[in-house]
C-alpha cells in the first residue's frame, strides 16, 4: 500500500527522483512547516516570513505613542471604568466558582462511594478521581477575594505600567521579527541549494 507521498510515484505523476525528493523535502529543514499541506501543493519559489511579530511591533509602537501623550484624566477615566468591570467581574466569577466546586464535590463524592465491580475498575475510579482532585485545586476563589480588595492603581501608576508594558512589546516583537526574517532566510537558502544540487 502506498503512502501519501509514494502514491505520486504509484499513480504514474512522479517519474523523477528530483521530482519525489521535492515532495519529500516538505517533511523537512525549510519545508517542514508545509508537513500538513496537501502534497499536490509544490514548494514556493520563495518563502515569506511571518508577519505576525511585524504587525504586532507596529501596534506596539502606536500603543507606546498613545500612552505617552495619555492625559491624567484620560487615564483615570480608564481606570475608573476598569475598576468597576473587574469589581463586578470578580464577584461574578466568585458566586460560579462556588457552584463549580459544588458540583465537584457533590461528582466526587458520587464516585469515591462507588464500588468497582472488579479489580481491573479500580484504575478508573483512581484517575476520574485524580482528574476531579486535579480541577478542584485550581479554585480561583482566593484570587478574586484579593482582586476585590486591591487598591484602583493611581493614573500615574496605570501610564507608567502601560508604557513600560508597551516597551517590553517592542523589545519582544522586535526580537522575535529579526529572528523569523533571519529563519525564513536560511529557509530559503535550504531550498536554493536543494533545487539547484537537483539541476
Amino acid at each position: 500500500m502506498p503512502t501519501g507521498y509514494t502514491a505520486y510515484i504509484e499513480d504514474g505523476e512522479i517519474t523523477k527522483g528530483k521530482d519525489f525528493l521535492l515532495k519529500c523535502a516538505r517533511a523537512f529543514g525549510a519545508c517542514i512547516d508545509m508537513r500538513d499541506d496537501s502534497l499536490s501543493v509544490d514548494i514556493p519559489a520563495e518563502l515569506k516570513p511571518s508577519t505576525y511579530h511585524k504587525e504586532a511591533l507596529e501596534r506596539a509602537y502606536l500603543e507606546l505613542e498613545k500612552y505617552k501623550t495619555m492625559t491624567l484624566e484620560e487615564a483615570q477615566n480608564i481606570l475608573d471604568e476598569d475598576y468597576i468591570n473587574n469589581q463586578k467581574s470578580c464577584r461574578e466569577s466568585i458566586i460560579k466558582n462556588s457552584q463549580i466546586q459544588e458540583r465537584y464535590s457533590k461528582v466526587r463524592k458520587e464516585i469515591e462511594d462507588w464500588t468497582p465491580p472488579t479489580s481491573e475498575h479500580y484504575n478508573l475510579k483512581k484517575f476520574a478521581l485524580e482528574q476531579i482532585d486535579i480541577s478542584m485545586n485550581h479554585n480561583m476563589e482566593d484570587y478574586y477575594k484579593k482582586e476585590l480588595v486591591k487598591p484602583k492603581k493611581t493614573a500615574e501608576e496605570y501610564i507608567t505600567t502601560m508604557i513600560e508594558g508597551a516597551a517590553d512589546n517592542i523589545k519582544y516583537h522586535l526580537k522575535n521579527w529579526n529572528e523569523e526574517v533571519k529563519r525564513t532566510d536560511e529557509r530559503n537558502k535550504w531550498i536554493n541549494d536543494l533545487r539547484d544540487s537537483l539541476k
